[in-house]
C-alpha cells in the first residue's frame, strides 16, 4: 500500500477570517519543498494536510524529513490508507506494522471517527480491531495506560488511515505570513538560530554579513554561506547581502577610543543593515544577541546600539542561556558549521577592556568625531547579494581550493599583524585537536621551530602536540626523518618532494595523526632565478591524505623584514592547513 504523510495544523486553526491566507501560504511552502522530489497530491481536509506521492520511485523518507521542517504543522505522521471496513484496516495494520507489533509486549488501539456515517463508533472500532490484532499476535497484552505500542485508526471522509502516534512537527506559523526581516548573520552559533526562530513565527528571513578581508578569510565567508544554506531548510529561500567592511573597521581602529570599538562598529552595522532593509523591503532587523553573554550585549550597550535604529530590532535569543542556544543549533544542524575556526569581523580589533556600560552621549561624540558617512555609502554601494534555495548543493569555490583562498588572504595581511593571527590560529588548532583527540608533529627547516613554538605557546598544547624537530641540514633530515639522501640529491632540499618526505617522516616516526613539513628560502639571501626568495614548501599529511603547496610569496615592501614576514606566513598557512586537512 502507498504510504502518505498526515500533517496536523498548529496555530493556524486559531485564526479567524484570515485563516485561508495562512493555509494557502502553507500549501505553497509545502509544494516548493517537495517539487524537486517528484509529483505529490496535496489535499487539505479538516485541519489536516494529506500528502500522497504519485509514484513509487519518490524518496519518501526525504519527503517526510523536509515536511518536518516546514513551519505551520504541530504534528506529523506516516499513515497507510485503507478502505473503510475492518478487514481492510486490519490488513493495513498487518502488512505495515507487523515488525513493531512483534517487538512489543503490550499495546492499545486508539480510534478516531470523523466520518459519522461509518457504522461503528470509536469504542467499537477499538474493541474489534484490538481483538483482531490479539488473535494474530497472541504474545501481546492490552495495556490502555502505558502500552509499548499504540496503533491509531482514523476514519475520515475518503478512507481509513492507520498509523503510529504522531510526532512533533516544526510548529509555528507558515513562513511568509508575518512580514520580512533582515538578520545580521555572523559565522557564530547564535545568529543562525535567531533567524530560524523568527522564521518559526512566519517571518521571511534575509541575511546581511559584514566581511573584512584580508582580516577575515574567504573561508569565513563560505562558512556563512553554508550556514545560510542550512537555514533554508527551515526558513525557505534566503538572500544574503555581503558588505565590504574593511575600511570602516580600520577607520574605527584609527579614530575612535579603543573601549568603544565594538559599540561603534555595531552602530554602523545597524545603520548599513537598515539601508539595505529599506531598499529591499524588510520591515525589521534581527540579531542573535543574548543579554549579558558578551560585553557588547549588556542592556546599556544595546541601548546605544538601538539609538541609531529606525525600525524594530528583534532579538529572539535574548533570554536564552548559551547552552540552550547550542542545543537548538544541534537540532537545526548548524552547530558543526558554526564552530569551524574561521572568525568573522566581530573578532577584529577587539578592545582589551570593552565598555560594558557605555553612555549614549559619549558614544555619539566618539563616533561623530570622524565622518563615517562616505565610508558607509561606499560599503553600501559595494554590497553583493546571493540567493539560496533549500536542498540545493552550491559550489562556493568553483575551480579554487579553500587553501588557495587562504594563501591569497594571508599574502594581503599587514606583516605587523600576522603574529596576532598566528596566535588565534594556534588556539584554534589546539582546541580542535584536543576536542578530536588528535596529535600533531612538526619538522621545520626555514621556520626554525616557529610553528612548534606557536602551538606550544597555547595552554593545553601538551594534550595534542607530539614533537617538533628543527632539521636544517641534509644529514639531520636523513637521520631524524628517514629521508633518503638520493631523494634530497635528486630534487634539492627546497622542493615539494622533500617537504612531503619531512611531513611523512615526522608523522610515521613519532606516531602522530598529522605531520607538518616546512622547507624553503625565507631570505633575504639564498634565492635564485629558479627559486627566488619566498619559495617555501609546506606539506601537511595524515595517514591517508596530503596537502603540499609552494607558497611562492611575493617580495614585500622595502621597509618590511622579508625573512621574518616569510617565516610568519609559512607558520600561519601551516596552522590553517593543519585544521583544513581534517575537514
Amino acid at each position: 500500500m502507498q504510504k502518505i504523510i498526515l500533517c496536523k495544523y498548529g496555530e493556524i486553526v486559531l485564526k479567524g477570517l484570515n485563516r485561508q491566507a495562512f493555509e494557502q501560504t502553507l500549501m505553497r511552502n509545502v509544494k516548493r519543498r517537495l517539487a524537486p522530489l517528484g509529483e505529490f497530491e496535496c489535499r487539505q481536509i479538516q485541519s489536516t494536510l494529506f500528502i500522497e506521492p504519485k509514484s513509487d520511485d519518490i524518496d519518501f523518507d526525504e519527503a517526510f524529513d523536509r515536511i518536518r521542517k516546514v513551519y505551520g504543522f504541530s504534528k506529523i505522521c506516516v499513515a497507510i490508507p485503507a478502505e473503510k471496513n475492518l478487514d481492510a484496516i486490519f490488513m493495513a495494520v498487518e502488512e505495515n506494522l507487523s515488525d513493531e507489533l512483534m517487538g512489543a509486549k503490550t499495546f492499545k488501539v486508539i480510534a478516531k471517527r470523523s466520518d459519522k456515517s461509518f457504522p461503528m463508533n470509536s469504542m467499537q472500532i477499538m474493541a474489534e480491531l484490538g481483538g483482531m490484532i490479539l488473535e494474530k499476535f497472541p504474545h501481546l497484552k492490552v495495556d490502555v495506560k502505558n502500552p509499548e505500542l499504540t496503533v491509531i485508526c482514523e476514519i475520515r471522509d475518503r478512507a481509513a488511515y492507520v498509523h503510529l502516534p504522531d510526532i512533533d512537527a516544526a510548529g509555528g506559523l507558515p513562513v511568509g505570513t508575518s512580514g520580512r526581516a533582515l538578520l545580521l548573520l555572523s559565522g557564530g552559533i547564535d545568529s543562525p538560530i535567531a533567524g530560524i526562530m523568527m522564521a518559526k513565527r512566519g517571518v521571511v528571513i534575509g541575511g546581511i554579513h559584514f566581511q573584512s578581508p584580508p582580516y577575515t578569510s574567504e573561508r569565513a565567508l563560505i562558512k556563512v554561506k553554508r550556514l545560510a544554506c542550512k537555514m533554508t531548510e527551515y526558513c525557505g529561500t534566503m538572500s544574503v547581502f555581503v558588505v565590504p567592511f574593511t575600511k570602516i573597521q580600520e577607520a574605527i581602529r584609527d579614530n575612535c577610543p579603543e573601549e568603544l570599538f565594538t559599540i561603534i562598529m555595531r552602530r554602523i552595522m545597524m545603520e548599513i543593515a537598515q539601508r539595505v532593509a529599506e531598499k529591499y523591503e524588510y520591515q525589521a532587523l534581527v540579531t542573535g544577541e543574548s543579554i549579558g553573554q558578551v560585553a557588547s550585549q549588556t542592556t546599556a550597550a544595546m541601548v546605544t546600539t538601538d539609538a541609531v535604529c529606525r525600525m524594530p530590532v528583534f532579538r529572539p535569543c535574548i533570554g536564552l542561556d548559551k547552552q540552550e542556544i547550542i542545543d537548538r543549533a544541534y537540532k537545526a544542524d548548524t552547530f558543526d558549521i558554526s564552530i569551524e575556526p574561521y572568525e568573522d569581523c566581530c573578532t577584529i580589533f577587539t578592545p582589551k577592556h570593552p565598555k560594558t556600560k557605555p553612555v549614549l552621549k559619549d558614544v555619539e561624540e566618539a563616533q561623530n568625531a570622524f565622518d563615517f558617512e562616505p565610508l558607509i555609502e561606499e560599503a553600501v554601494e559595494g554590497i553583493t547579494v546571493e540567493t539560496y534555495k533549500p536542498y540545493i548543493e552550491y559550489d562556493f569555490l568553483g575551480e579554487k581550493s579553500m587553501l588557495s583562498c587562504e594563501l591569497r588572504r594571508i599574502s594581503g595581511l599587514n606583516p605587523a599583524e600576522i603574529p596576532t593571527y598566528i596566535d588565534k590560529a594556534a588556539q584554534n588548532v589546539v582546541q580542535y585537536y584536543i576536542a578530536n583527540k588528535l596529535h600533531v608533529a612538526t619538522a621545520e627547516s626555514c621556520t626554525g621551530g616557529m610553528l612548534a613554538s606557536a602551538i606550544t605557546s597555547v595552554s593545553g598544547a601538551s594534550e595534542m602536540f607530539e614533537c617538533g624537530l628543527i632539521t636544517y641540514s641534509e644529514r639531520i633530515k636523513s637521520e631524524l626523518l628517514g629521508i633518503p639522501m638520493n631523494l634530497i640529491t635528486e630534487y634539492g632540499v627546497v622542493s615539494k618532494e622533500v617537504a612531503l618526505a619531512m611531513a611523512k617522516g615526522v608523522l610515521l616516526k613519532y606516531g602522530a595523526d598529522v605531520g607538518v613539513g616546512i622547507t624553503g628560502i625565507a631570505g633575504p639571501t639564498g634565492g635564485t632565478k629558479e627559486q627566488p626568495v619566498g619559495t617555501i614548501y609546506v606539506s601537511v599529511v595524515t595517514k591517508d591524505k596530503e596537502i603540499t603547496e609552494n607558497l611562492a610569496l611575493s617580495e614585500p615592501a622595502a621597509d618590511v623584514d622579508v625573512r621574518l614576514r616569510n617565516r610568519l606566513m609559512a607558520v600561519l598557512y601551516s596552522l590553517e592547513t593543519a585544521v583544513e586537512i581534517l575537514k
